[in-house]
């Protein structure tokens, strides 16, 4: 048995040795995208912020972490800092700029504390930040789906920015915005669809991929929310749009390495999982109604008819659950950005003949369906509820349009979508309003309609069914799961893989994967997160947030619940003989 006075200087040891242990500088600094073991890329090139990890430091009490773009880490370069990490890895709550250097542009270090005492830094790891490969064209040379452009998706966009380039030399363009990969052509289109008469057979355009913005860096570094921008495409157009019926041709996205297409005749297996775009051929209703009437054709070259797509839950086409833009293209693609600004008074549909139309502050307009019906373009209706998270924009940013489409069970549910011809028409009182001059149930009825299917994909949170979480194993190394029933010391980085369409991620953690009774969760545009967790087993879950829907409830699909155990800390008490 020890003496009491042997006991207590036992004991002061005890406390005292650590942090003598504290006095080394952390090893092994490394970044990483889903597990920290993972191989580094080529030049250390990150495209979407990485999680961090390090070798522990015996007797470490809490790490000082820093991130900066100097390798001298002055205060105005740095980026972004934690000082009282309790474990050896962290994410990053911050989306970082686009830098890259020779060989690189962003530095991070860390460093051990035991108490209030510091060990000295780690050795800088250099690491860049640069965006992924712009997109490339699907629509170049002849198009294949006339109305319309499409292109390649970028993993992790949240959007895409189109600019179509009029006449460069002049500086006359106009960028949209849109939630998939694909824009339709209305500016070209819409009251000049004779495209040869206007000298116009071949469509310039660009475009990029746009990014959700997290935090602020420290040091109030500009972060720009977008990729750069694809080189020019030419898409060459027919002359005109054929003088017949309408014919549907298809509803198509394009999410990942090929395409997915509905079609009247073949259905195809598989659902969108982005908002699709439509195209058909002609202009004419059933009845032969779409052109102009008498007193609108008086403008010279003006030309009708504009199209409705219209969107419904059941196959007669009651239900209508979405509406589209009055477009003049043979095809229609939801933005994020506002309709066309239709004319309002005959000298402007007048002269809207000779010019590129720009977007509307406010709605359409006088717009109706041929049952006389106002029609509001997806999006703009008054019944729309406000996003809470659009009254935080930075000042002069326009929040985008909710002119997305909600998921379907398909194949059992799906959506059924038809076209119609509409026509400017001027009023006793002088203004121009737009009206329908078919009915969509009459399309309906007549087999004029094409089914499709949507459903949101999940994120991508594991690989052959081992997950993408890291955290301290029993040697006090981290590293990445290496089963489907992976456990962990601490503090854990969950990991996943972008989901298609998603702006935003939703993470939660129960105790039990059925039923899943949520303990608690967190969201974030990021696609890491850092979990503080209870000892025990526990069961996780992501899913996307999708911003473009017209209601408050945006989660998408969640993935399967994964399996998850915090290790209880443990102690060997050594007793003297």
């Amino acid at each position: 048995m020890l003496s009491p006075r042997i006991l207590v200087a036992v004991l002061v040891a005890l406390v005292l040795a650590p942090a003598a242990q504290a006095q080394t500088a952390p090893q092994n600094v490394r970044a990483f995208l889903l597990r920290a073991n993972e191989p580094e890329p080529a030049g250390r090139t990150f495209a979407r912020t990485p999680s961090f990890a390090w070798s522990r430091v015996g007797g470490a009490t809490r790490y000082h972490f820093q991130l900066s773009t100097s390798r001298r880490f002055t205060e105005n370069a740095i980026v972004w800092e934690a000082k009282k990490l309790p474990s050896s890895l962290t994410s990053i709550p911050l989306t970082l700029p686009w830098i890259t250097g020779n060989p690189y542009s962003l530095y991070a270090r860390v460093r051990a504390f035991s108490g209030s005492s510091a060990g000295p830094w780690s050795g800088r790891y250099g690491f860049r930040m640069r965006a992924p490969s712009p997109p490339t064209s699907l629509s170049s040379g002849v198009n294949p789906r006339p109305g319309m452009v499409r292109w390649t998706p970028v993993e992790g966009a949240t959007a895409y920015q189109v600019t179509f380039l009029y006449d460069l030399s002049a500086g006359e363009k106009k960028m949209i915005k849109t939630a998939t990969t694909a824009a339709d052509l209305r500016e070209y289109y819409t009251f000049h669809n004779n495209l040869q008469d206007r000298g116009i057979d071949q469509i310039s355009w660009r475009v990029r991929a746009v990014r959700e913005l997290e935090g602020t860096p420290k040091n109030d570094l500009p972060v720009v929310s977008y990729g750069p921008w694809s080189p020019t495409f030419v898409t060459q157009e027919p002359a005109t749009i054929d003088a017949t019926p309408i014919q549907l041709q298809e509803s198509i996205s394009r999410s990942g390495a090929s395409s997915i297409v509905n079609t009247v005749l073949d259905q195809g297996p598989d659902p969108h999982e982005l908002v699709p775009g439509f195209w058909w051929t002609g202009r004419y209703s059933a009845d032969g109604y779409g052109d102009c009437p008498a007193v609108v054709a008086l403008f010279p070259d003006l030309t009708c008819p504009l199209y409705h797509v219209y969107i419904y839950t059941d196959e007669d086409c009651v239900n209508r659950v979405h509406n589209s833009d009055l477009v003049g293209s043979p095809a229609y693609v939801p933005r994020l950005t506002k309709p066309l600004q239709l004319p309002a008074s005959p000298n402007r549909l007048g002269e809207a003949v000779d010019i590129f139309l720009a977007d509307t502050e406010l709605d359409e307009g006088e717009v109706y369906d041929a049952g006389g019906d106002k029609v509001f373009a997806a999006g703009l209706h008054p019944s729309v509820p406000v996003d809470p998270e659009d009254e935080d924009l930075p000042e002069g940013q326009m929040p985008d349009r909710k002119s997305g489409i909600w998921d379907n069970d398909w194949p059992e549910s799906r959506y059924y979508w038809t076209v119609v011809p509409a026509i400017p028409r001027i009023t006793p009182d002088n203004t121009v309003e737009y009206n329908d001059v078919a009915f969509a149930e009459d399309n309906c009825q007549a087999g004029d309609v094409v089914a499709f299917g949507k459903t949101s994909a999940p994120a991508i949170e594991r690989a052959s069914g081992v997950p993408y979480v890291s955290g301290m194993v029993g040697s006090g190394a981290i590293q990445g799961a290496s089963s489907n029933t992976p456990s962990f010391y601490g503090r854990v980085v969950v990991a996943w893989r972008p989901a298609p369409g998603a702006t935003r991620y939703q993470i939660q953690w129960s105790r039990k994967a059925d039923p899943f009774t949520p303990a608690g969760g967190k969201r974030t545009p990021s696609t890491s997160v850092l979990l503080n967790l209870k000892s025990g087993v526990w069961h996780y879950r992501v899913r996307g947030i999708d911003r473009s829907l017209p209601t408050n409830n945006r989660g998408m699909t969640w993935t399967d619940p994964q399996y998850l155990r915090i290790a209880p800390r443990t102690f060997t008490v050594l007793r003297r003989r």
